[in-house]
């Protein structure tokens, strides 16, 4: 995703950024005429997203991005995929934006607030933005574990949701939640027919 930074001259360095999120969970702004990092963001042009959740990764790749990250105003709105399968305690699915210009955090939404034990519930699909009203749409998986909600803890209202947040704040407007939580969290299938001719 791009962003323009109004503040810097038509010339300016990384006037123009490139925000990236890679697999290993990490969050780059490159200039986008040279692709050089913008040192003036994060730790020289990168954040370890794996830093700053409730629950942090127990080993490599069990925290990871695979969708690129939202960009509204001056903010970058990211998710996460978390290997959510096979314990409980899996990491927490916490969305998280931060300031385009310094990688400042600006604010944090907990999918799952009411236990501190409870993981998952990751935004792991795209994000959308809508500018006009100011909020982020964010599509929320199953809490860990994915497929036995035996050992899911905390009623879990907002996973497998769709939910708005304010831009601006993080702050919840709505959300929807697509059925209530399953013991067994398997995929719904699409069963719409083709009308009959």
């Amino acid at each position: 995703m791009t962003w323009k930074d109004a503040t810097k001259g038509a010339r300016g360095v990384c006037r123009e950024r490139i925000f990236f999120a890679s697999i290993d969970a990490r969050l780059f702004a490159l200039d986008a005429a040279t692709g050089a990092r913008c040192l003036d963001f994060g730790a020289k042009g990168m954040i370890d997203l794996k830093t700053g959740l409730r629950r942090a990764p127990s080993y490599v790749g069990e925290y990871e991005q695979t969708s690129p990250p939202a960009v509204i105003d001056d903010l970058v709105v990211v998710g996460s995929a978390i290997a959510d399968n096979h314990r409980a305690e899996a990491p927490t699915g916490e969305e998280r934006a931060f300031d385009a210009r310094t990688g400042a955090l600006r604010w944090t939404w907990d999918p799952l607030p009411s236990d501190p034990k409870a993981g998952g519930a990751n935004a792991w699909s795209r994000i959308v933005a809508d500018p006009e009203r100011d909020l982020v749409f964010v599509p929320t998986g199953s809490p860990s574990p994915d497929y036995y909600g035996g050992r899911r803890r905390g009623d879990n209202r907002y996973a497998n949701s769709v939910v708005a947040l304010r831009a601006r704040t993080g702050e919840m407007a709505w959300h929807f939640q697509n059925g209530a939580p399953r013991p067994v969290g398997l995929r719904r299938r699409h069963t719409a027919r083709a009308p009959s001719a």
